[in-house]
């Protein structure tokens, strides 16, 4: 359910500071000419919320930081690239980046024909020319995404407060769906998603695991959860 940002004391200079670090972060991808798609949450609000409102909440209940606060953003970058991002999101206290399970999975390779979705010792090709650049706006902040179509099948794993993203956006795609010449430019997502569901690792299993602990949790005990497993995460390099 879309909704009008809380008007708290700390929701509005909370989603200031997320939009100026939006913004900011793509700027330094920009200058250092790494090819990027922003993901998850922040890209569906892009299609889905009206202008002026958002299903996102920038003011968690419990949080002690700006991080804790405000969504994530998670983005898919080329494997090459990544160290990169990731030391300029390490250098940043208040910038939550999603990196390394997106690029975990999804083998980006912008000026090839073809990408790559991987899973355990499996590879699934992809047409590069589904994660096309889309440049729409998030709280009248330019953003850099894929097609809802694409977006959709980037949700490896469902999460309860996904589902209803996941529903609109199907929806959206199919109001936009235009002819993609031969083949099904989404096989190799259906692919790698049947093998995520039938044949997941331990890492897929313990990622299921500590996202459901983490959903079932009340805010206080969930943050300091959180703040564990994103430190667990960091030494795995996970994030």
């Amino acid at each position: 359910m879309i909704t009008e940002v809380p008007n708290t004391a700390s929701a509005p200079s909370s989603r200031q500071s997320f939009l100026e670090n939006l913004a900011r972060t793509q700027e330094w991808l920009n200058d250092q000419d790494i090819e990027y798609r922003i993901i998850g949450s922040v890209a569906a609000s892009s299609y889905l919320d009206t202008p002026g409102q958002t299903s996102l909440n920038f003011s968690r209940t419990g949080a002690s930081t700006l991080a804790e606060r405000v969504p994530d953003i998670d983005l898919i970058v080329p494997r090459g690239r990544l160290l990169e991002a990731r030391s300029y999101r390490d250098s940043r206290s208040d910038v939550k980046l999603g990196l390394a399970l997106p690029t975990r999975f999804i083998d980006f390779r912008p000026g090839e024909q073809v990408s790559y979705l991987t899973h355990n010792k499996r590879v699934f090709p992809v047409r590069t020319d589904v994660f096309s650049p889309v440049q729409n706006e998030f709280l009248d902040v330019p953003i850099t995404t894929v097609s809802p179509a694409t977006l959709v099948h980037t949700y490896y794993s469902i999460r309860e407060r996904d589902r209803e993203h996941i529903t609109r956006l199907t929806a959206l795609a199919r109001e936009q769906a235009v002819s993609e010449g031969d083949g099904d430019p989404y096989a190799g997502f259906r692919e790698f998603s049947d093998d995520w569901k039938h044949h997941p690792s331990f890492m897929d299993l313990s990622i299921q695991a500590t996202t459901h602990m983490l959903e079932a949790l009340p805010p206080p005990a969930r943050n300091r959860a959180f703040r564990l497993a994103l430190a667990m995460a960091s030494l795995a390099q996970l994030r």
